[in-house]
């Protein structure tokens, strides 16, 4: 079944990927920039309890570990590289996926065709693609903001992989970003996120076969403020945007129970919203830390050591109610102690919010 819905779903991407093109420009958003927090609350229609988390995850740390691990498995790609991206504007990269086609890969790039602030910043890259053979689509107006930064490498073969990322395709984000990339080998997850975005690339309602990753709008916002509410003892964020008041609510409620609740936010350019959020949680005894060396854009959040989050989705109603978002929840040991190691040490160098 699963094997029938993504053959089906690769048929729409490419009718609809020849030829087409996006409508206006969306309101801009507010996920990178200021946002109203209020503006979309939780419709309840996910459950609410915490994803099973069981998915094997390997942690990829920038700049720390630069591109050389994306280009290598794009390169290595046996069958197929499927991309679904906010920013693409790195070189390397570029090229690696335009190699990849002419290497007889199957090479599918869904691209954000408005980023907020900057409507031309991908114009490159689409004609780079097209030109090299790539099957490159803006991906349809149905969301704010396709802000999704993931790469899925043979779906449905034993070397398949999901690289699911906080980071832009960008050269910033390998360079002087501290940003975050799971990749994610467990089939069931691989296949549902290359269904997200053959979905998206096709303009049709999506065909998820799992409940693992966290996808806006989807369920982003219920398995998110699960993983804030299970929390016992510890909980270390790292959030490029903070300004949802039900999760400024639900960390409130967490340090008044007992829990650590600490957070490492940029040392500038954040929304007014977030500014807002981080003094209210800074009044009521939660422990924030700016980063500015490097560079604030990760979306990560390790809960009581024990089960992590990484992936695109800021902690704003823009990108958890409006966007085209994916993230990852894992209990792996390894990547769970390395995202730990890195908070914490960037909270300990961090200066005071």
């Amino acid at each position: 079944m699963q094997s029938l819905r993504a053959l089906l779903l690769a048929s729409l991407f490419a009718l609809t990927s020849c030829g087409s093109s996006a409508s206006a420009s969306p309101t801009p958003p507010g996920d990178d920039a200021s946002s109203d927090p209020d503006a979309v609350g939780d419709d309840g229609a996910v459950d609410s309890q915490p994803a099973s988390a069981d998915s094997p995850t390997l942690l990829y740390v920038e700049p720390d570990d630069g591109e050389a691990p994306l280009l290598a498995a794009i390169q290595g790609a046996k069958a197929a590289v499927h991309v679904e991206t906010y920013m693409l504007t790195d070189q390397p990269l570029i090229d690696a996926l335009v190699a990849a086609r002419k290497a007889g890969r199957e090479v599918k790039v869904v691209l954000e065709q408005y980023p907020y602030n900057a409507p031309n910043t991908n114009d490159a890259a689409y004609a780079a693609l097209r030109a090299g053979g790539v099957t490159a689509i803006w991906v349809a107006t149905k969301f704010q903001l396709t802000h999704t930064k993931t790469i899925v490498i043979d779906p449905g073969l034993p070397t398949g992989a999901a690289w699911i990322m906080s980071l832009n395709l960008s050269h910033a984000a390998f360079t002087s970003n501290r940003d975050y990339a799971a990749v994610d080998d467990d089939p069931s997850d691989v296949l549902e996120a290359d269904a997200v975005i053959l979905a998206d690339g096709a303009n049709v309602a999506d065909a998820r076969v799992g409940k693992r990753l966290v996808v806006s709008p989807e369920d982003a916002r219920a398995k998110l403020a699960a993983m804030i509410d299970a929390a016992k003892s510890t909980l270390d964020i790292e959030m490029e945007e903070l300004s949802d008041t039900a999760i400024q609510g639900a960390l409130i409620t967490a340090q008044n129970r007992g829990v650590r609740v600490r957070i490492v936010c940029p040392s500038s350019g954040v929304s007014t919203g977030t500014s807002d959020v981080l003094t209210t949680l800074k009044g009521r005894g939660v422990q924030i830390k700016k980063l500015g060396n490097p560079d604030m854009h990760a979306k990560a959040i390790v809960v009581d050591g024990a089960r992590a989050y990484v992936g695109s989705v800021n902690l704003t109603s823009a990108s958890m109610d409006l966007n085209r978002e994916i993230g990852v929840i894992t209990e792996t040991p390894a990547t769970l102690a390395r995202l730990a190691t890195i908070i914490a040490a960037d909270f300990t160098k961090g200066t005071a919010f």
